[in-house]
């Protein structure tokens, strides 16, 4: 039997999500912090879009895993690196409220979600991978809207990434600005009198 209300509590947990905020993006003063659920749902992309690259098997896994990798956060909050110095909480801390998070959906999907806990090697590897690059990104954009302190997140990503393709995408990410994705892509002008005009 479906606990409909367990259900829907769980929803508005997980909603909760965008008002969890990436506190590392504190320490550079920065505005307009990215929440939780924007994390999210890029670094699921990411993902999926490494997990192909790699030639993994079932990419769409993978993309989910990382989707819900960090709900945990919703309960236990972010924390920067400089407070982790002081208190940082056991590994089996974030499974475990993970799972009681996805409990409310009964045991079906409890037991779905400890299989997904028993990932490959290679597949953490790659969901640590796109979580990094995510991360990276949103440092890029800090970078380009005047944050030059984000940079020192880009070169403590560089020294820790594993796959070939997470590398390649932090090359790139070093290299373009991020608003180049959109420069080419601006209706071309109208040079003809006629076609200037038709909207008059």
């Amino acid at each position: 039997m479906v606990n409909y209300k367990k259900v829907t509590n769980l929803l508005f947990e997980l909603g909760f999500a965008y008002n969890v905020k990436n506190t590392s993006w504190q320490l550079i003063k920065a505005d307009n912090i990215p929440s939780l659920a924007e994390h999210s749902y890029r670094c699921a992309i990411i993902a999926f879009v490494i997990a192909v690259l790699e030639k993994m098997k079932d990419p769409y896994k993978i993309a989910f895993k990382a989707l819900i990798n960090k709900t945990y956060k919703i309960r236990l909050c972010d924390r920067h690196k400089v407070s982790a110095n002081y208190f940082d909480y056991p590994r089996d801390i974030e499974d475990e409220v993970r799972k009681d998070q996805f409990k409310l959906l009964g045991d079906k999907f409890t037991k779905n979600i400890i299989e997904l806990d028993n990932l490959s090697n290679k597949e953490k590897v790659i969901i640590k991978d796109a979580d990094q690059i995510e991360l990276a990104l949103e440092a890029r954009e800090f970078i380009d809207k005047g944050y030059k302190d984000a940079y020192i997140w880009i070169k403590r990503i560089q020294k820790v990434l594993k796959t070939k393709s997470a590398i390649g995408i932090l090359r790139n990410i070093q290299r373009v600005h991020s608003n180049d994705w959109w420069k080419d892509l601006k209706k071309k002008p109208q040079t003809k009198l006629q076609d200037y005009i038709s909207r008059i």
